[in-house]
């Protein structure tokens, strides 16, 4: 068996220094020596990594096997490829894993043990993945009025028209670029869903065709469709409260094709009212690592 390696999220086995496409497109820090994104391996997209090594706690030099994950970000097919590494193990067998609350370890002398242990630890992530994969953080909106940026640009038009979406905001709004970072919600009427009626260019989650299809469709049908009710439910909050709403948010959202998206990002919700009185929904969000809300891998620990 080789002393490092890497387990992807569909089940296969990859060299250690696996040289890893997305992480010149997301440009996280956190780089192995070895030269591959642990953020984005481990934290984003659910890989395994694997050491085996000498158990440094033990009085007898033993061989230990030791697995680091995520675990609300296990797939069936990372479960079944790691389960079949842990029964050939021949020594001791360590789970170093986040649980969607913090970090924990777990020390097998048998590997009959470790291999016990992950189908109860995969259906506790199972359960928990509705929480743990989509983490918001309320902040404070009126500290926008006294900040810079497009969130605060945005923020600022809101509090000096009192809510009013008049043509001459829209056109603020395509001065500073803001539209295509943006979504505009009809909201719930009493008979219907809450639908889109825009979404920009820019968020493109899904794909780039993702703003023209779902423009009309209630926010909820999603290709995600966890994410888009816990979306729905945030604008229904903005909708009844009449409040701006102001979010550091980190979300994890799973594609038709079974990949995930890992995204990190600041959004800003308001409830504006039109030149004809009626109410409509505008959420801006601006893609950045820098939210209030801590990685997964906590300071100072290393593989």
């Amino acid at each position: 068996m080789k002393k490092r390696f890497l387990i992807s999220d569909q089940g296969e086995v990859q060299s250690w220094d696996y040289k890893n496409p997305i992480k010149a497109v997301v440009g996280f820090e956190g780089i192995f020596s070895s030269g591959f994104d642990r953020q984005n391996l481990i934290e984003k997209l659910g890989w395994i990594a694997v050491e085996r090594g000498l158990d440094q706690n033990s009085s007898v030099p033993r061989e230990v096997l030791n697995f680091t994950f995520h675990s609300c970000l296990l797939t069936e097919e990372s479960i079944t490829a790691m389960t079949s590494v842990v029964m050939l193990a021949t020594g001791a067998v360590r789970l170093t894993y986040y649980d969607g609350l913090k970090w924990r370890m777990e020390n097998y002398h048998e590997s009959i043990g470790a291999v016990a242990r992950i189908l109860p630890l995969y259906r506790e992530s199972m359960e928990a993945m509705g929480r743990e994969h989509y983490i918001a953080l309320d902040k404070n909106a009126q500290e926008l009025l006294t900040d810079r940026g497009p969130l605060s640009l945005v923020m600022q038009l809101w509090a000096n028209t009192s809510g009013l979406l008049s043509e001459s905001v829209l056109e603020s709004f395509r001065r500073i670029g803001v539209l295509n970072r943006s979504v505009f919600i009809q909201p719930d009427a009493g008979y219907s869903e809450p639908k889109f009626v825009h979404i920009g260019s820019e968020i493109g989650v899904y794909g780039p065709e993702w703003p023209h299809i779902a423009v009309g469709h209630p926010v909820h049908e999603q290709p995600d469709p966890e994410y888009g009710t816990w979306v729905r439910e945030a604008y229904r909050q903005v909708m009844e409260t009449r409040r701006p709403q102001y979010l550091h948010v980190d979300a994890c959202m799973t594609m038709k094709d079974g990949n995930r998206c890992h995204n990190r990002y600041r959004c800003l919700r308001l409830p504006w009212k039109s030149e004809t009185g009626d109410l409509i929904l505008m959420g801006t969000s601006v893609i950045t690592p820098n939210v209030d809300i801590p990685f997964v891998t906590p300071k100072n620990f290393k593989l």
